[in-house]
């Protein structure tokens, strides 16, 4: 998948591809025995000395069926023998707690040894449904510096880790069993890589930080943009793993074909129970009426703030710059969010909103306002933390600029990670797995196409304004508009 950072890197950049059902091997190194209502604690986690016994069988995880999203089984050869430098005890990454190997029979290992880590993810892929974003996730953890979740069953990658209500101990726990181990080697090659010695022992790191090629967990669930309440859920749970250098990525489509092309999907589940017994026509003049309710919900909870200038009707829509020029507008829409404007007073199944769901300016507000209410610096922060990318003209290009908005080099070189060529970027994009499989949106019945795109006008106007500082680049392909849904149909 390309090329690791030095020749001692070989191998060991390969440790983030070991496919494994982690739990059946390794379980956690600070829990205490029979202390069912125990969570770990991210931020201050340490990695004490190894398991006993040979380090092959150690180590030794069988492959299991997960291609193409994890490589085979991590080859041993070219790693240096564990000196005592590599058996002492460090710091784990802000986002990581220890793990340690099972051993058989009624022995136990000290609760202090630590031959892995399982870290909580720092990259988020949040949607939309139906928009592309299996394909840019497979073009995300191609790349060696991407470490994919276990999926849930039949998602192509979605994890679903925050989607349903939990308790905050539900959502960590259920996150770092998700999590993909990194074994004791590799966090060790991170650390040196990043200058860390015995003298730094203590210093507090991330995955992200930027003194070497980052390294992302991602989480995939195209649902989120969705749910307002999610980016708080995160934050909230995972507030020891430094959520300030968490990044986010969404994936818009041309908002009638994405509803229809949704449609098609839940018409056509593996479980016929599951199908929608609803005609797209009747979908979508619910939808409408629905989201109608929704929009004048937000219109009104805004008001006039919607212009810049804090007057006249609410029509123009937010631009970034508002947030920054009225303190509390973030909190204003967070309120609204979790309170009369959330989507599921509006529909109780979100994940049969066709239309809904494709009024996107309205998911993305309450992703902004959390990003922007605890700093003042919005118009640069939150450019640094959220990207938009479009379905319509996704390329190269595209993957170029997420790979930048990251921080990750594109080509692998003797002193970089990255993809193995050009070639490797091309058939990448060339996937598009959305548009492969999705019925054939472009048949969506052309008096609903029509209806819809007049429907998604006005919120698609403020759409680009929102989004304009967020797609990366210069996403201006129609004159006057930043998405170009409002300028021609794709």
């Amino acid at each position: 998948r390309g090329a690791t950072a030095g020749d001692d890197d070989d191998d060991a950049g390969s440790l983030l591809r070991v496919a494994s059902s982690w739990s059946r091997r390794l379980t956690w190194s600070e829990r205490p025995g029979g202390n069912a209502s125990w969570v770990p604690a991210l931020g201050a986690s340490r990695c004490g000395p190894p398991s006993p016994g040979p380090r092959d069988e150690t180590l030794e995880i069988e492959p299991t069926n997960d291609a193409p999203y994890v490589a085979p089984q991590r080859r041993r050869r070219g790693l240096r023998a564990m000196d005592d430098d590599e058996a002492r005890s460090f710091r784990l990454p802000v986002e990581c707690v220890a793990l340690r190997r099972r051993r058989g029979g009624t022995s136990k290992p000290p609760l202090s040894r630590c031959d892995a880590a399982a870290c909580v993810p720092n990259l988020y892929l949040i949607g939309a449904s139906k928009s592309g974003t299996t394909t840019l996730f497979e073009a995300l953890v191609a790349h060696p510096r991407v470490v994919p979740m276990f999926a849930e069953p039949s998602t192509n990658g979605e994890t679903h880790v925050f989607t349903d209500r939990r308790t905050d101990a539900e959502y960590l726990l259920r996150a770092l069993r998700k999590a993909r181990p990194l074994f004791r080697d590799f966090i060790l090659e991170e650390r040196r890589r990043r200058g860390l010695d015995d003298d730094d022992s203590d210093s507090t790191w991330c995955l992200a930080d930027g003194r070497s090629s980052p390294l992302y967990a991602l989480e995939y669930t195209p649902h989120y943009v969705a749910l307002p309440d999610a980016r708080d859920r995160i934050e909230r749970v995972f507030s020891g793993a430094s959520p300030g250098t968490f990044k986010y990525l969404v994936v818009l489509r041309e908002p009638a074909r994405r509803a229809f092309s949704q449609w098609v999907m839940k018409t056509h589940m593996r479980v016929p129970r599951y199908n929608d017994a609803r005609s797209f026509e009747t979908a979508s003049r619910e939808g409408r009426e629905r989201t109608s309710r929704y929009a004048r919900c937000w219109d009104d909870a805004l008001g006039g703030s919607q212009q810049d200038d804090g007057s006249g009707p609410p029509q123009g829509g937010l631009a970034l710059e508002a947030f920054a020029r009225r303190p509390g507008l973030a909190a204003r829409i967070l309120r609204a969010a979790r309170g009369p404007c959330h989507p599921k007073r509006f529909e109780t199944n979100l994940f049969n909103a066709y239309v809904l769901k494709s009024a996107y300016y309205y998911q993305l507000l309450p992703w902004v306002a959390g990003l922007a209410a605890a700093r003042d610096d919005v118009a640069t922060m939150i450019p640094a933390r959220l990207r938009v990318v479009l379905l319509e003209r996704f390329g190269k290009p595209d993957v170029l600029r997420v790979l930048d908005f990251l921080g990750l080099d594109a080509l692998a070189t003797p002193t970089t990670f990255g993809f193995a060529d050009d070639a490797q970027i091309d058939a990448l994009v060339a996937a598009r797995r959305n548009t492969a499989r999705d019925g054939g949106a472009a048949s969506i019945p052309a008096a609903e196409a029509a209806l819809l795109d007049a429907f998604f006008r006005p919120y698609n106007a403020k759409l680009d304004r929102l989004v304009a500082p967020l797609l990366g680049g210069d996403d201006h392909h129609h004159a006057g508009s930043s998405t170009g849904y409002n300028a021609s149909v794709v």
